[in-house]
């Protein structure tokens, strides 16, 4: 993919009825609106809770590895009206060849895994020319 920009997570904004996440390119911040549960899925990574059974996101991880996949990145990659799309890219190592495995998701999803797994983030230009920048 051409004109990917790498971004950062620049804050979380939590209210009861939604989450927002801030995220910084070099010349722009914006924001994505998502659900308020991802908002506590998120605190909790940052704050290393503990559950006494395994989460989603727990077996999410455990499966991947189990198929030999490590993710390489996240990219947002589209977004329509105020709708954003992402894929993550995997690779998973193979006898003689490795793949690259590039799976459809949501946002949300794609930015938790990302951050679990200390995966970089990108977006691609379009998205960046047409968010509206993030103010505090």
């Amino acid at each position: 993919m051409n004109g990917l920009v790498e971004l950062s997570l620049d804050k979380i904004l939590q209210t009861r009825t939604y989450t927002v996440v801030v995220l910084k390119a070099p010349e722009k911040r914006f924001s994505i609106y998502m659900e308020p549960h991802i908002g506590h899925t998120l605190q909790a990574f940052f704050s290393h809770e503990k559950f006494e059974r395994p989460q989603t996101f727990d077996f999410l991880d455990h499966t991947l590895l189990g198929l030999g996949l490590k993710i390489i990145r996240v990219v947002l990659d589209d977004i329509e009206e105020t709708i954003f799309f992402s894929k993550i890219l995997y690779q998973q190592k193979g006898d003689e060849i490795d793949r690259l495995v590039e799976v459809d998701a949501r946002p949300s999803d794609s930015l938790i895994i990302a951050l679990r797994h200390k995966a970089p983030i990108y977006c691609t230009e379009k998205i960046l020319e047409e968010t509206i920048p993030f103010e505090d």
